[in-house]
């Protein structure tokens, strides 16, 4: 369902007030793969920008956080992260009917098949090598020497997911034991370090734009779930674009399950997940790789728990949101199936 139609003239005399000049000639259009928020193309006198915002209408408390998001970027502007650069933050929901934020506007592509067609395979390896050396530079980077030492929460992250997503399912109609037994296997083989870096969230090939004259990453977007908590959970989800099956190809997201990576210069999941390790300078054995693999499938089962529940209220607004419903069964399966590899590594 397409957004709200931006009142271009109430925006560009915001925009002549925040940057002190005579910027005319406004036009935006709405990008197609802007996720939970609205954003938009902004062509104007003074060049090219993004803007996102908020939906309009009532929101779940909590959800599209978008000054959070207008936060990170900035800070992660002062250091050689590739981001946007943040422009300016709008609290006052009375310019366009939401908050929302400018960011500098980066050309690009963006793959939401992770097999990225339409490239040759020196081009798709130095790709995976960039988005794998950006992954590791975000967990490399010192939250306080940014100012996000509160970004999030003291403690165990691991610990504190799984007690959300459990919390979640408790709202659910039906019991699913091997959603519980998963979240007691995740309890009882904690990871406990507390390791404690910036933490994407949704860190994958559809939230990365790939520089227009080079197979690098130029920018990582879409922030929303960015936190503070360990790196390994967002290095596993990460990971996720090999293990997943292609639940969802119909909507043209297709993961590299079942490609033949060899013949299309793509690394293996193993050795990728090695290039980070050494990247990074740790150390992570194989039991602790599959509980993140693991935890990163009980969230999924989660997230798709909450979709049903959406989907029999009403309130799930598009055909992708209410397909989802029949990924838990095999999301439940592969995640169970993570915790034997587990078990036998140990």
């Amino acid at each position: 369902m397409p957004s709200t139609p931006l009142p271009l003239d109430r925006l560009e005399d915001y925009l002549r007030a925040q940057w002190g000049n005579t910027v005319t000639d406004l036009s935006a259009t709405e990008f197609s793969g802007g996720g939970s928020n609205p954003t938009y193309l902004m062509n104007t006198s003074e060049g090219q920008y993004v803007l996102r915002s908020k939906p309009i209408g009532k929101l779940v408390p909590g959800a599209h956080a978008i000054d959070r998001e207008y936060r990170i970027i900035e800070a992660l502007g002062a250091t050689d992260f590739p981001v946007p650069k943040a422009s300016f933050y709008c609290d006052d929901a009375e310019i366009i009917g939401a908050e929302f934020y400018v960011m500098e506007y980066i050309a690009g592509k963006v793959f939401e098949d992770f097999t990225l067609p339409d490239t040759g395979n020196d081009e798709r390896a130095a790709i995976y090598d960039s988005m794998n050396e950006t992954i590791a530079l975000l967990h490399s980077i010192d939250p306080d020497a940014i100012g996000l030492s509160d970004y999030g929460r003291d403690g165990n992250y691991f610990e504190r997911q799984i007690k959300l997503w459990m919390r979640q399912y408790q709202n659910h109609d039906e019991t699913i034991d091997r959603f519980e037994r998963l979240a007691e296997w995740l309890t009882a083989n904690l990871i406990t370090d507390n390791q404690r870096t910036i933490v994407h969230g949704d860190y994958r090939l559809a939230n990365i734009i790939i520089a227009p004259d080079a197979p690098k990453v130029a920018a990582v977007l879409d922030w929303e779930l960015s936190t503070l908590g360990h790196p390994l959970a967002d290095f596993t989800y990460n990971l996720s674009q090999w293990y997943l099956p292609n639940f969802n190809a119909a909507f043209g997201k297709v993961t590299l399950c079942d490609a033949d990576l060899e013949a299309l210069g793509i690394p293996d999941m193993e050795p990728y997940a090695q290039s980070y390790f050494v990247r990074r300078g740790v150390t992570v054995s194989p039991k602790q790789l599959y509980y993140g693999i693991a935890f990163n499938l009980y969230r999924l089962a989660g997230i798709i728990i909450g979709v049903i529940g959406r989907t029999k209220s009403g309130t799930a607004k598009n055909e992708f949101a209410r397909s989802t419903a029949h990924n838990l069964d095999p999301t439940l399966d592969l995640a169970l199936h993570y915790v034997e590899k587990a078990e036998a590594a140990q």
